[in-house]
C-alpha cells in the first residue's frame, strides 16, 4: 500500500501555513489526499482564496482557521471547535 492510499481521507491540523514551511507541508498533506485545517494569525483575502485553490487543485477539504500561536486561550478554543466538527475528525 502506498503513503498516498494510506493517508487519502485522513485529517490534519498544520500551523504557518501563510508562510513557506507551513504551506509546504499543507500542500504535500493535499496532494496525498489528507483533509486540512489550516492555520493563520490572522484573515486576509489571498489566504482564504489560496485555501479554496488548494482545496479544489486536490479534491480535499479544506478549513483555514485563525488566531495567535501566543495566546493560549485563543488556541483552546479553536481546537475546541475542530474536535467537535465530527464530520470530518477521526480518532
Amino acid at each position: 500500500m502506498d503513503i498516498r492510499s494510506r493517508l487519502k481521507g485522513k485529517n490534519a491540523f498544520v500551523t504557518g501555513v501563510s508562510g513557506g514551511v507551513g504551506k509546504a507541508i499543507a500542500q504535500q498533506l493535499a496532494y496525498y489526499g489528507v483533509n486540512l485545517w489550516c492555520h493563520a494569525r490572522k484573515y486576509t483575502p489571498d489566504f482564504e482564496e489560496e485555501m479554496q485553490m488548494l482545496a479544489r487543485q486536490y479534491q480535499v477539504t479544506v478549513r483555514p482557521v485563525y488566531f495567535e500561536l501566543r495566546e493560549e486561550e485563543q488556541i483552546k478554543t479553536e481546537v475546541k471547535k475542530i474536535i467537535l466538527e465530527k464530520n470530518l475528525f477521526t480518532f
